[in-house]
């Protein structure tokens, strides 16, 4: 059993809606988008207590 993650990353469609709901349902604090240009994405990042991740989508216009 996992007793604790220390980093998800997870790829969405619209991460600024799933940062909507990371901040108001669960009420975590998301950080701006920051634009990765190296990988190609934008990255939200998301930290509750016990849970620290990160939102992305590609800047490509591709599905992530």
């Amino acid at each position: 059993m996992i007793g604790r993650l220390n980093h998800v990353a997870i790829a969405v469609k619209d991460m600024h809606a799933a940062a909507a709901v990371y901040r108001d349902t669960l009420g975590a604090a998301v950080s701006e988008a920051v634009p990765q240009p190296e990988h190609g994405v934008s990255t939200i990042f998301v930290t509750l207590p016990n849970f620290a991740g990160r939102l992305s989508n590609s800047n490509k216009g591709k599905r992530p």
